[in-house]
């Protein structure tokens, strides 16, 4: 909207004596300023939509009174309509209100700062509703004017109203609905409760005369959302999510813990596989039978050593989801019950502190996997002559 056109030509429609329910009448030019803007507004026809039936722009004088034919401007410019009921037919208007608009009918300029009609008041109420409803549904639709619900399949409600209605808005149940719903912590079930309550209130009736009938029935909308919102507040209870809260830690303790119990007999393995079993080799001076016993010894450490890190790997992996999943109830504690929420740290607190032990165990564990795999190795080297010289020529030491 071009603000400097719209305050233009709207300094003349409040100027304009408007012959009732009609967009003619006449204007009296009082001032240089008013002469001016007139020869601006009329001299850009088109833009501005402003006509004199009678008189020549260029002659008109300070002290004339004129005959006026008031159009339909740009609609980049704004919205001049004969009267409220007019400015309501756009559907965009239906939904939020236009950042400028001059209502003639009810001389009622939407920039001046004067105070608005009493019609005007409560369409702005009634745009405080449509919000609310807009972010209980899926999504508003602005350029098509409709609230469109998901309940097994899509379920539209087309923002239709007229003047009529807006003049017999129950303002007071508005206002206790936007207030009900609040910004508190359980906002977003409040919105669900009343998304339930809107498509409970107007699935029987055509698709046209939804939000009508919501209009009609307010109180009803009011009491449906008051017994949801009543009936989800006495399932929450302190005791009830420590209750839930208490049975997660013991489960996802017992998961983090699990974590090493399912390897344990590996783990209970890596000396056997990797230290007693550098006892077993025999001193070898020449590529004979025991130099052969020795290499299958030290091939099968490592491969002990490189299947027991995948499997430590693996776990570590098990453990980062467990973090993840922990997380995520944290923040849906947090979400759901902020107010309570910091009561039950210690909770997550024992749970992160398990995870980083198992982690560093885990960690442990694979320190001396591998070191137990270097000395089968230092180990074979030492009393395997061929394997040493081979080794000295191939280091050139």
């Amino acid at each position: 909207m071009s603000i400097k056109q719209f305050d233009l030509l709207a300094s003349l429609y409040a100027r304009v004596e408007f012959e009732p329910n009609r967009r003619e009448g006449t204007l009296a030019i009082g001032d240089a300023a008013t002469l001016q803007a007139l020869q601006t507004v009329v001299a850009e026809e088109e833009e501005y939509a402003l006509h004199l039936p009678e008189d020549d722009p260029e002659s008109v004088k300070i002290g004339d009174t004129v005959a006026v034919e008031a159009g339909t401007p740009r609609t980049g410019i704004g919205f001049f309509t004969a009267s409220f009921a007019d400015l309501i037919r756009n559907p965009t208007a239906r939904v939020a209100e236009p950042s400028g608009y001059f209502l003639i009918a009810e001389k009622f300029n939407s920039r001046s700062g004067e105070p608005a009609p009493d019609i005007v008041q409560r369409y702005r109420k009634l745009l405080d509703l449509i919000k609310l409803l807009g972010e209980a549904a899926a999504f508003l639709d602005h350029s098509l004017g409709r609230l469109v619900y998901i309940h097994d399949g899509k379920f539209e409600v087309p923002v239709q109203y007229t003047a009529a209605e807006v003049a017999a808005l129950d303002v007071n149940v508005v206002e206790g609905l936007v207030s009900a719903i609040g910004v508190d912590t359980h906002r977003e079930q409040k919105l669900a409760i009343l998304a339930e309550a809107v498509r409970e209130l107007t699935e029987a009736t055509p698709p046209s005369a939804r939000f009508v009938t919501l209009l009609a029935h307010l109180p009803d909308l009011a009491k449906k959302f008051s017994d949801g919102y009543r009936l989800f507040a006495s399932s929450f209870s302190y005791e009830k999510v420590k209750s839930e809260l208490e049975a997660a830690r013991v489960d996802y303790a017992a998961k983090i813990h699990k974590v090493f119990t399912d390897i344990q007999n590996q783990i209970l393995g890596i000396p056997v596989a990797t230290v007693v079993v550098a006892t077993q080799m025999k001193a070898a001076t020449t590529v004979d039978a025991n130099f052969y016993i020795n290499v299958a010894v030290l091939i099968g450490a490592w491969i002990f050593v490189i299947l027991v890190a995948a499997l430590l790997l693996n776990q570590t992996h098990t453990l980062d989801v467990l973090k993840e999943e922990i997380e995520r109830q944290k923040k849906g504690l947090e979400k759901l019950h902020k107010d309570v929420a910091s009561n039950f740290s210690s909770v997550f607190h024992f749970l992160n502190c398990r995870l980083a032990v198992q982690r560093w165990l885990l960690r442990g564990v694979l320190a001396i996997l591998f070191g137990g795999g270097i000395l089968a190795t230092v180990t074979f080297f030492f009393i395997t002559d061929p394997a040493r010289a081979a080794l000295a020529r191939f280091t050139g030491h």
